[in-house]
């Protein structure tokens, strides 16, 4: 399983498997393709929205990584610059795809895309949604 394969484009730099998704559109990352998509369903998450798509044969799930706590208030959706492996795109995609060697049921990773602006960078990942699930804010409590 590689590593993943890095597409440059303007300020941002997608992650994916050219192998396993040799078609994979960057332009899959465009919100305005997600919400005028007629196979778009939309979804709620505690911590803001996730996107799901009908991507064919699969479900695409595109979530864009928002910030918790104190550092929500200040920082909504950037994340301080270390480096592009170090970013959490790049870090979830890698770790996910190593998972699946151990036979885990997690997500599979479609992609990853780290945008940066200067000092900060702001980050999206899609997976494929795992059959049978829905997300925790549904089960009620």
């Amino acid at each position: 399983m590689s590593g993943g394969d890095f597409v440059r484009l303007g300020r941002a730099t997608i992650i994916h498997d050219a192998i396993v998704r040799p078609g994979f559109d960057p332009a899959c990352f465009d919100s305005d393709r997600w919400h005028s998509d007629p196979g778009r369903m939309p979804t709620m998450t505690e911590r803001g929205s996730v996107l799901m798509l009908d991507a064919g044969s699969e479900i695409w799930v595109r979530r864009h990584y928002h910030r918790g706590g104190f550092a929500a208030r200040l920082f909504y959706d950037h994340y301080l610059w270390s480096g592009l492996q170090r970013a959490r795109p790049v870090r979830e995609w890698r770790l996910l795809r190593h998972m699946q060697t151990l036979d885990l049921p997690v997500p599979i990773p479609v992609a990853g895309r780290v945008v940066r602006s200067g000092l900060l960078y702001q980050a999206d990942l899609i997976t494929v949604l795992l059959a049978g699930t829905r997300p925790l804010v549904r089960r009620g409590g």
